[in-house]
């Protein structure tokens, strides 16, 4: 097949990076599986629900709880072979964070600021404009 007669089924975005160099542009690798999608949109609609919605300067961050965020978790937990969990603890407690690929992280507090058992359980899901 000639250059002249493949040009026309590439998409112009593709034919263009690939012309320009930009196809070694790093891209964001959000999942967008229908049960990843369903977890964003069940956490962003219990925030709003719950007023958990807090504008910053570049974007707004959703944060939901309990249930919803359980679920998120151990969803996360489950698909991903490469799950960055991490343990944190700082002057509120002890928590076990476990990233949403470039969206957010949901998060398990472990113990409060007197280092007691507890179990709270949320996300904070980032969308930027």
């Amino acid at each position: 097949m000639s250059a002249a007669r493949f040009f026309p089924l590439v998409p112009p975005l593709i034919l263009l990076s690939t012309i320009c160099g930009w196809a070694g542009v790093a891209r964001a690798e959000v999942d967008i599986s229908p049960q990843a999608l369903n977890h964003y949109a069940f956490c962003v609609e219990q925030a709003e629900q719950y007023g958990f919605v807090y504008p910053l300067q570049r974007g707004v961050v959703y944060r939901c709880r309990e249930d919803v965020a359980v679920a998120y978790f151990n969803d996360l937990g489950r698909r991903r072979r490469r799950t960055v969990d991490r343990f944190e603890r700082n002057a509120t407690g002890a928590y076990e964070l476990r990233s949403i690929r470039d969206v957010g992280t949901c998060w398990h507090k472990v113990e409060n600021e007197r280092r007691q058992p507890v179990s709270f359980w949320g996300c904070d899901v980032y969308v930027a404009y």
